[in-house]
């Protein structure tokens, strides 16, 4: 081997005889210096980050869309078959001796028809397990399919089997299988077919029997069968201040059955709930001064008898002597609400126990749909939202 010079460089050659070989050269060059190195690991640093948040921000954004888009679809087939159900309980079907007992018998047909509506509803679209499997004396039969489904799930270990009880709390995922059972009914030529809702849409356990609707977040889509203290739905109601629809709102009482003194004043004149409201929805409102209309429905002060936790004004501390108050009748804009948690998966919504008698036990799951104050709701996704501009539905 020998050591040739060119200029200031100096090259090592294995092949020492000219024109022969070819020769294998290495030059010595300057390598990275530290501070260069760092240099470049920062700027692949920045640009994966920048990169990792653009694709997160699209990501995240994608997950809002597809949760918006399976709540409109949802919303609508549900919308559809609550309506079918209503038509036929209205028009078609007999009063059921369920619904004339809670409408107190003869001479009360009109509240009666009323009840058999929201008892069907009910039967139709329950909103727990304890709805299926313990229903009130005085609701509808449940639903055979519904029970055997129940039975399947629970024979597979999907589902604890249990006992109502006074601390019962149901889970949304409980709520978001009985929608999907609801909805796997046809009604009136109306059906689901789940795979528009997308290929992610429906989760499902180990089992195969037991399955639900998720949003974008794969959290359980719930939904609010008559959502009676939300205050932004309420003011949805369509009508226009003055008509008689703006005080009936409950579009199943158009009318205002429900709001007849001569049958609500006797049904709230003692310190309890009525059996309607027990297995439905509130009729009523807590108020400090009798109403401006004398023609409004009310009852007098009555002291501390009446459950203050009623309508969208209650949020408050319960009344108690010697702060007087007045119960008024009031109809709430009832409509279905599919509901999100968004991003956070926590819907911060107050979930009460549900459906059994025990004491300051007033609601089935989710009816009331406020907030727990935790702040948790506030990226919540309601169907109502998202209709803002179809009005009266």
């Amino acid at each position: 081997m020998r050591i040739q010079t060119s200029g200031s460089r100096i090259r090592q050659t294995d092949s020492p005889l000219p024109g022969g070989e070819s020769a294998r050269v290495r030059g010595c060059r300057p390598a990275f210096t530290l501070i260069e190195l760092i240099i470049v690991i920062t700027i692949i640093a920045i640009l994966a980050a920048l990169t990792t948040g653009a694709v997160m921000r699209y990501y995240s954004v994608q997950q809002q869309t597809n949760t918006e888009v399976t709540i409109r679809k949802v919303y609508e087939h549900l919308k559809d078959q609550w309506d079918t159900v209503v038509r036929q309980a209205d028009k078609v079907e007999s009063i059921s001796p369920q619904a004339m007992a809670i409408a107190g018998g003869l001479g009360f047909e009109k509240q009666a028809r009323v009840i058999h509506i929201k008892l069907r509803l009910k039967q139709e679209f329950p909103m727990d397990f304890t709805e299926i499997i313990s229903p009130y004396p005085n609701d509808l039969p449940p639903l055979q399919v519904y029970k055997d489904a129940l039975a399947k799930m629970s024979s597979a270990g999907s589902i604890p089997w249990y006992q109502p009880s006074p601390t019962y709390q149901v889970s949304p995922l409980e709520n978001a299988t009985c929608l999907y059972l609801a909805l796997q009914r046809s009604r009136g030529g109306s059906s689901l077919n789940f795979d528009d809702l997308g290929s992610n849409a429906v989760a499902t356990d180990n089992s195969g029997y037991q399955k639900w609707i998720v949003d974008g977040w794969r959290t359980p889509l719930i939904y609010f069968r008559w959502a009676t203290k939300n205050t932004e739905l309420d003011g949805l109601n369509p009508t226009a201040p003055g008509t008689p629809q703006f005080t009936y709102r409950d579009p199943q009482d158009p009318t205002g059955a429900l709001f007849d003194r001569n049958w609500w004043i006797p049904n709230h004149n003692y310190p309890a709930w009525t059996s309607f409201e027990t297995q439905c929805h509130p009729l009523l409102q807590i108020r400090l001064t009798t109403p401006p209309d004398p023609t409004w429905p009310y009852v007098p002060t009555t002291g501390i008898g009446f459950p203050y936790n009623s309508g969208p004004f209650a949020n408050q501390p319960p009344p108690v002597p010697p702060v007087p108050y007045f119960v008024w009748a009031y109809e709430y804009y009832t409509i279905p609400v599919v509901a999100s948690a968004g991003p956070n998966k926590n819907f911060g919504i107050a979930f009460p126990g549900l459906n059994n008698p025990a004491p300051g036990v007033f609601f089935s799951f989710p009816n009331p749909m406020v907030s727990d104050n935790s702040g948790d709701d506030n990226d919540n996704i309601y169907s109502y939202r998202l209709r803002l501009g179809a009005r009266g539905d």
